[in-house]
């Protein structure tokens, strides 16, 4: 059995969103927000919009909501050009929007029900970006013609089944998410087709679930099950990143007569993922697992809020922040649980939620309460028929020992049989009293 205190998940969450409140940074005046590397001071609005997401994810309001809502929308991209048009750029991206930033805003928008108002981006403008750089193959890279790519892609599904779950762009994305699967083991891997790993196997799993395609069509329904087959064999909660630690890749654009080219990466810490997916699961997910992840995100916590960096660097990123935050609230919202509950996962595939006064009594304890409680409600009800069958049993017992005669062992069994006769009429008779 695995115990978690769920006070313990809300003070991980504490910290991190303290991080983040000791992290903001000014822009302009009226403008500001965060940058991957938390101790800078120029935001950039992948950062910004996953620091903001991550208070309202746990029903927070950020004290900079404002500023940095107004900082997203002075860092969208507005143009005449229907490709680059109500994108976002990230900082190193030459002024070119890319999916990696614009799929983050518009989830946070769509989410966050942050669509309206003057001081708000404009968010159906950041989600026709997305579905105008959706790749002829149904899939998307950094932007359109850019090679399609597996994490891109579900990050681009995320962001719009917050927005339209009809969207013709949604159900063409998940089936180039089902082509590009390992042909091996029918799970994930960075490159399509490519090796299976934790991270990608698990940030799909939790998109298909999101896309809700699965109610509609057996065969997605098939692929996520075979998926989480893969990932419940596959998973080690002892580590919080798998061999995809780094995801890197060149991305390239000619404007004009200039090739513009710089390096994207994408940090992957694979435990955080696999939590998220596995409180999607169809069928409630295996909380060994579930118990394991979470206990183990829980005391790998840094004082400061943070978790290791997947690429080992010492400085503080966003990166070893939020997939955590987003994690945890996932596990919080998805399970029924209160703040200050104990959940005990159960070997059976069952949990135990135990509360008030109940979090400091034992799991043994508490079976036994609940056996000796469960033979008081028994006796309670059947007592008549308890008695009955002690008197048939003594009266065959005295009977053959010829202590008792026959006629007077059947006169002994009127009053019990008596007993529960009504017995049996007061307890048909509760109900329908009740109804009355």
């Amino acid at each position: 059995m695995r115990d978690v205190q769920i006070a313990e998940v809300y003070e991980c969450i504490d910290k991190s969103l303290d991080l983040f409140d000791r992290t903001y940074s000014s822009a302009a005046p009226g403008l500001g927000g965060w940058y991957h590397r938390l101790e800078a001071t120029v935001p950039g609005p992948s950062a910004t919009s996953v620091a903001l997401h991550s208070y309202l994810l746990v029903n927070r309001i950020p004290a900079r909501l404002t500023e940095s809502l107004a900082f997203l929308k002075f860092r969208q991209v507005i143009s005449s050009d229907a490709l680059i048009t109500g994108g976002w750029p990230v900082n190193t991206s030459a002024g070119r929007p890319v999916l990696e930033a614009t799929s983050l805003v518009v989830r946070l928008l769509g989410s966050g029900h942050l669509m309206m108002g003057s001081g708000a981006p404009d968010a159906a403008l950041g989600y026709k970006w997305i579905v105008t750089n959706q790749n002829p193959d149904g899939g998307w890279g950094s932007f359109l013609d850019q090679p399609s790519r597996v994490w891109l892609t579900a990050m681009a599904l995320r962001a719009l089944v917050e927005m339209n779950l009809n969207d013709i762009s949604v159900a063409s994305g998940v089936e180039w998410l089902l082509r590009a699967r390992d042909p091996q083991s029918l799970a994930w891997g960075e490159q399509p087709n490519g090796p299976a790993t934790v991270t990608h196997t698990s940030f799909v799993l939790t998109c298909l679930v999101e896309s809700r395609i699965g109610g509609h069509h057996p065969y997605v329904v098939e692929a996520i099950r075979k998926g989480f087959e893969w990932l419940h064999g596959h998973l080690d909660t002892s580590v919080l990143h798998d061999s995809a630690r780094v995801e890197s890749y060149n991305v390239s654009y000619v404007d004009g007569e200039r090739t513009s080219t710089w390096q994207n990466s994408v940090w992957h810490p694979s435990l955080p993922y696999a939590l998220a997916a596995l409180v999607r699961h169809p069928n409630g997910g295996d909380p060994a697992l579930i118990a394991a992840a979470v206990q183990r995100i829980v005391s790998s916590q840094s004082s400061d809020g943070r978790w290791t960096n997947a690429d080992g660097a010492a400085g503080i990123s966003v990166w070893s922040v939020w997939p955590y935050l987003d994690a945890l609230s996932d596990f919080v919202q998805k399970t029924p649980i209160r703040g200050t509950d104990r959940v005990t996962w159960l070997p059976t595939n069952s949990i135990l939620i135990r509360r008030n006064g109940d979090r400091s009594i034992s799991v043994a304890r508490l079976a036994w309460r609940f056996s000796s409680a469960r033979l008081r409600a028994l006796l309670q009800r059947y007592w008549a028929t308890l008695l009955l069958l002690l008197t048939l049993l003594a009266g065959v017992v005295l009977t053959l020992l010829k202590i008792l005669e026959a006629q007077e062992f059947l006169f002994a069994l009127a009053l019990p049989i008596t007993l529960v006769a009504i017995q049996e009429l007061l307890a048909r008779s509760r109900p329908s009293s009740r109804g009355q």
